[in-house]
Parts: structure tokens; sequence; C-alpha cells
């Protein structure tokens, strides 16, 4: 979750592409213990987590609140849930940290 929602925040402009990657590779590396690209291979993944996350108890008229970095605070981003975030999940999973 935070990963993505790094993620979201360099693709919005918050976070510069160093910041990200220096980010998320702590985060996979200190608290994975086994290796995401066994699960994100599978093509239908981005779909199922989108549909959990439609379901997520944040939700409110197809839209999620997320937590963003910002000016190296957090911040607040409403965000639609619709085939752009779709692709937000996607582009995401296709990243190898």
């Amino acid at each position: 979750g935070i990963a993505f929602a790094n993620y979201v925040s360099f693709r919005l402009g918050n976070l510069d592409e160093a910041s990200i990657n220096k980010t998320n590779k702590f985060i996979f590396n200190t608290f994975l213990d086994v290796p995401l690209r066994k699960y994100l291979s599978d093509s239908k993944l981005s779909e199922n987590i989108f549909e959990a996350i439609k379901k997520d108890k944040k939700v409110a008229d197809n839209k999620i609140q997320m937590v963003v970095m910002k000016d190296a605070s957090l911040d607040f981003e409403l965000m639609n849930l619709d085939e752009q975030f779709h692709e937000l999940i996607y582009d995401f999973m296709q990243i190898n940290y």
C-alpha cells in the first residue's frame, strides 16, 4: 500500500523518480520475504486489486481518499476509481524493485 501511494505521488508530480526508487526499494527489500514478481506476472492481478479497492470501506461515490506525499509532507488526494486509476495499478505492477 505504501509503495503504491508513493507511486501515485510520483505520477502526480509530487516525488521525483530517484526518491520513489530509493523508498520503494527499501520497502520491498525490508518487508517482503517473497519475490513479488512471482505474483505480479498474473495478468488478472491488477484487475483483482482494482476490484478489491472498489470494495474498500474508504470508497464513496466511486472515489477513494489516498494519502500521498507532497512537498515533503503527507497530503490527501481524492481519486476517481476509473480506468485511469486501474492503469496506475497496472503500471505500478510493471516496475521491478
